[in-house]
């Protein structure tokens, strides 16, 4: 098992937290507590690899949105994923079975990631955790197979070199 650290980050806002695991190279989740809600985002060498925040589009969702899939497409997929022992991400599945090209799948993440990370940046009262681990122990990658680079999280955020004062 890796070595893990963790600790609350207070008087920092959310860009300021991302800025500081991007820029340090961090690996880890970060938790978000707030009336608004909870959520995370996990990081690997600094490189955004997974967020959760439930008031985000999900995949499939967006998916239809932007006409890539219709529902009567997704929904046996979703339920095949739901079944399955195997814990498979959409986007994988739909690229395997060749109905949603990669560069498609990898954009709509990205545009989700965007979306999460506006709707944290808007969160009053937020509480943030984070727990380290050692690069390449985090076991969440479904923003992409490779992750959201930093300078791109950051662009997301229109943070430039350093954080906001």
């Amino acid at each position: 098992m890796s070595e893990v650290s963790s600790g609350k980050v207070i008087g920092f806002s959310i860009e300021e937290v991302i800025w500081m695991c991007t820029y340090l190279k961090k690996s880890g989740i970060l938790r978000l507590t707030s009336p608004d809600g909870t959520g995370h985002i996990a990081f690997n060498a600094g490189y955004l690899v997974d967020i959760l925040c439930p008031k985000a589009p999900q995949l499939g969702e967006l998916l239809i949105r932007h006409n890539l899939l219709k529902s009567e497409i997704l929904l046996p997929v979703l339920e095949e994923q739901v079944a399955s022992k195997e814990r498979k991400y959409l986007g994988e599945i739909l690229i395997t079975k060749g109905l949603v090209k990669q560069d498609a799948i990898m954009k709509l993440l990205e545009v989700q990631a965007y979306l999460a990370l506006k709707i944290f940046t808007e969160w009053k009262y937020t509480l943030y955790e984070f727990t380290q681990s050692k690069a390449g122990t985090t076991d969440k990658v479904a923003i992409s197979f490779q992750g959201i680079e930093p300078f791109q999280i950051l662009q997301m955020l229109d943070i430039k070199s350093s954080p906001k004062k």
